[in-house]
């Protein structure tokens, strides 16, 4: 099975992974208000996050960096 994100929202504070270790990183590093795109492409081997902690107005926000190509997870 896949998880396709594709959530289309604007940032000033653009922070791209593309890869799972940079994707995890910035989950980790992430406070209220925090936007983490995530390139085109496939990416396997899964991916768990936990302890994301936004704030009321301020979501933690993870989208996709294009939504004709979403990031895959396999």
């Amino acid at each position: 099975s896949s998880l396709v994100l594709g959530v289309v929202c604007l940032a000033s504070d653009l922070q791209v992974a593309t890869n799972l270790a940079e994707i995890r990183q910035l989950a980790r590093s992430a406070k209220p208000g925090a936007m983490i795109t995530i390139a085109p492409g496939e990416y396997q081997g899964g991916l768990w996050l936990q302890d994301l902690h936004g704030s009321e107005g301020k979501p933690i926000t993870i989208r996709g960096s294009d939504p004709k190509s979403p990031p895959m997870f396999t």
